[in-house]
């Protein structure tokens, strides 16, 4: 990961949230059974920590902002999912093809640290104040476009990893 990705407060945290026990997987099972955008409910958990939440027209350009990536992420997501049973095996061409999914995993996570600075930039100067809690992740992630996640008991382990209670 090249060192100007560190100096964003949100990257940091959508880093350390991801990480935390339990998160990463409820994520992608929020991914894959809600339709859930994974950067969008570490921006609603961010936001809620910091005790905010966008009104109706920043949540709107947020959502559109992930919906201007979504195609990007979603097209290297599935090309990387595709190669996984082509990189199996063993031998050169499997080592090869190892080698270009992780470069494609690459790129996924590229694309997906600029849409987080993009939302970052838009939303980091929503004023705070606000006590932060699970209640308010889950307004917030469904202010996002993100209901059925928002609605969803899968969504624990993250709002436990953000320390919302």
């Amino acid at each position: 990961m090249p060192p100007s990705w560190s100096e964003s407060p949100l990257w940091r945290r959508a880093l350390r949230l991801y990480g935390s026990p339990g998160a990463a997987a409820a994520c992608l099972r929020l991914q894959d059974e809600a339709g859930a955008d994974v950067p969008l409910l570490l921006l609603g958990c961010w936001l809620a920590e910091r005790g905010a939440t966008p009104d109706e027209e920043t949540a709107a350009t947020l959502a559109a902002c992930a919906a201007r990536w979504r195609p990007v992420i979603e097209g290297l997501r599935g090309a990387r999912r595709a190669l996984k049973p082509l990189a199996a095996g063993d031998g050169s061409p499997a080592a090869r093809r190892t080698e270009l999914r992780e470069r494609i995993k690459d790129a996924e996570l590229a694309a997906e640290h600029e849409l987080l600075l993009e939302v970052e930039a838009l939303a980091g100067s929503l004023p705070g104040g606000r006590l932060p809690t699970r209640a308010l992740a889950r307004a917030n992630l469904a202010a996002l476009g993100q209901g059925r996640a928002a609605g969803s008991p899968v969504l624990e382990p993250l709002l436990a990893a953000a320390a919302l209670e």
